[in-house]
């Protein structure tokens, strides 16, 4: 157990001087599973209106609103990592990561 926590100890050291850099790549790969979700759900909720303003809400959604998505994920995020300890903050990470990939396979066969 001693071996485990020594390197997890060495890898948060590491990783924690790139938390923020962590997080953009976490959440963006969040966008790329969900993000065809996202879009449509907002097609399907703007599907009556005109042409231009389906467009203009798409872009709006897709420029805009995933931008802010991104900055408040990733404040909040950021904020989370930071509170962990060496112990448990390359724990968090890698289970992050795993837990995304493993959605993100199971909707590939969806």
């Amino acid at each position: 157990m001693n071996f485990f926590y020594q390197i997890t100890t060495m890898l948060s050291a590491q990783m924690r001087p790139h938390i923020s850099q962590i997080v953009i790549g976490f959440i963006a790969t969040l966008l790329v599973v969900f993000g065809n979700d996202i879009s449509g759900l907002v097609a399907r909720l703007i599907k009556n209106l005109s042409f231009i303003f389906r467009l203009v809400i798409l872009v709006a959604v897709c420029a805009v609103g995933y931008t802010i998505m991104t900055n408040m994920m990733n404040q909040f995020a950021t904020d989370f990592l930071r509170s962990l300890s060496n112990r448990w903050l390359s724990v968090a990470v890698v289970a992050a990561f795993i837990a995304v990939g493993i959605v993100a396979e199971r909707k590939k066969y969806m």
